[in-house]
Order: structure tokens, then sequence, then C-alpha cells
């Protein structure tokens, strides 16, 4: 009898060692394809990582923002240096000159370069302002020009084109004592130079080559 017991015992935790077994047989599949699902969700972050696309950095230097239009008018109305009487007499002048409206200042980008457009002293014995204008009505290579406005009595003056209706890019202004200059360069390095002033055999004011 006690030898049954023990036998139905062995043969029930037979049983149950079997059932175990199998269960710890069953697991060791789940873990190793969690195992392997977790290596394959970490190696597809890696690889995500790495095909991220890297910003490239550029090393142009960005364009130059235009220099805004300024029209004549307003030049010479915020034309600091002068008393209030003369900035009155230079508007008195310009409103004088037909189409006024068309032209602007001239800027650096319309010749490429940094350019003096504007000087204000003695020219020649005479003494005022030298403006570089632009004709926004003509084309590109006819629309500079150069215009001198001279003081006189009572706060007035005259304005003489020097140049008008040319290209003018390759020329620049540059004053010398009571002198104001303008000089050409040409494409081979050579450069030609006149002075403005009265000429007497001419009866106007013009650029006299030197």
């Amino acid at each position: 009898m006690v030898w049954r017991t023990t036998l139905s015992e062995n043969c029930s935790a037979t049983k149950t060692a079997g059932v175990r077994l199998g269960l710890n047989l069953l697991t060791i599949p789940m873990t190793v394809a969690c195992v392997l699902a977790t290596a394959c969700r970490q190696d597809s972050a890696e690889k995500q990582v790495v095909a991220e696309p890297v910003a490239v950095q550029s090393n142009a230097a960005p364009s130059p923002t235009p220099e805004p239009d300024v029209s004549v008018k307003n030049f010479i109305s915020d034309f600091e240096p002068l008393e209030k009487e003369r900035v009155a007499g230079l508007r008195r002048a310009w409103a004088r000159v037909p189409r006024n409206n068309d032209f602007r200042v001239a800027r650096s980008d319309d010749f490429g370069e940094p350019r003096r457009v504007f000087d204000y002293g003695e020219i020649a014995g005479a003494y005022g302002l030298a403006l570089m204008v632009i004709d926004k009505t003509k084309p590109v290579d006819s629309r500079f020009g150069l215009i001198i406005f001279l003081e006189r009595p009572g706060d007035r003056y005259d304005t003489y084109w020097i140049y008008r209706d040319v290209n003018l890019r390759s020329f620049s202004m540059q004053r010398a004592s009571g002198d104001i200059f303008v000089e050409e360069k040409f494409g081979d390095g050579s450069r030609k130079l006149c002075e403005i002033q009265w000429t007497r055999k001419k009866g106007q004011w013009t650029c006299e080559p030197l």
C-alpha cells in the first residue's frame, strides 16, 4: 500500500516535472524571439540615426541688399551740411530741370563698385554741388548724367550738365583741393582724366581733358 502511494506520487511528480520542462522549452523560443526582436529594433533605430541627412553649411556670401532709390529732390531736401536757404535754392534750381521726376541719385551698384556720387565744395573757382544722377526712363548704357549746381547771390543756383545720357559706369569723380576731376578707366588698364571747369572758348562748363 505504501509502495503504491509512493509510485503514484513519483508518477505525479514526474508528470509535473515534465509539464514544467515543456513550459520551459516553450519559453526558450519565446525569449529568443523577444531578444531578436529587441535587437532588430535597436539595429533599425541605429540605422535611422545614421540615415538622417546632415545639414550642409554654405560658405557663400549672402547677396547684398540693393540700395533704395533716392530721388534728387529728396536727396537735396536731406542734404544736412547746408542751411535751409541754400537747400531751398537747390530745390528751386532742380525744379527747373525738365522731367526732373524721372531722375534719381546714382548708387554704387550702378557702377558695380563703390563710387563717390556727389561732392559739395569749390569747383574751379566757383562753389556748389556736383551730383551723378540716373535717368530712370533711359536704357542702361545711356542713363547716366553728371550735373553741377553753382551758387549765385541771393541763395540761387545755376545748373549745368557736364554729362548727360551717356554710360558713366567706368567713370569716377575725384576731388583735389579746389577742383573736381573725372577719371575714365579703360579695359586695358589705361586711364583718362579731365577737370570740371568753365571753358571760355566753348562758353560753358565742361570736363576738359588734361
